[in-house]
């Protein structure tokens, strides 16, 4: 039984569940923003599958990391593979996810300019 399939059941099985579907990509990016934008898009792709498996649509939160949160390295095949997935975050009620990764165009108030 694929993956999708097991998620739908194991979902309409435990009612009270939601689910944060986080996408993630590689490090390779044409343009700055492209990697958050494609990995919201492969998220809300598996989102539309669940809810064609008959999931209410309330139930499920998706995230787009982009590159922020790699398992891999990104300077091999392997690793970019390993880099491009979605995970399932398990929300009891009452809990809220990951938040989103930081905007790569906004610079991070806690960043030092030590070492340039």
């Amino acid at each position: 039984m694929p993956t999708l399939d097991r998620l739908g059941a194991f979902l309409l099985f435990e009612p009270a569940i939601r689910v944060q579907i986080i996408g993630h990509t590689d490090s390779d990016e044409r343009s700055p923003g492209d990697n958050l934008h494609l990995s919201a898009v492969r998220a809300d792709a598996v989102r539309t599958q669940l809810l064609a498996r008959g999931v209410e649509p309330d139930r499920l939160v998706t995230l787009g990391m982009g590159h922020a949160d790699p398992i891999a390295d990104n300077l091999t095949k392997s690793g970019k593979a390993a880099n491009r997935r979605i995970e399932f975050l398990l929300l009891r009620p009452g809990e809220v996810g990951l938040p989103p990764p930081p905007d790569p165009g906004i610079p991070d108030p806690g960043a030092t300019d030590e070492g340039k």
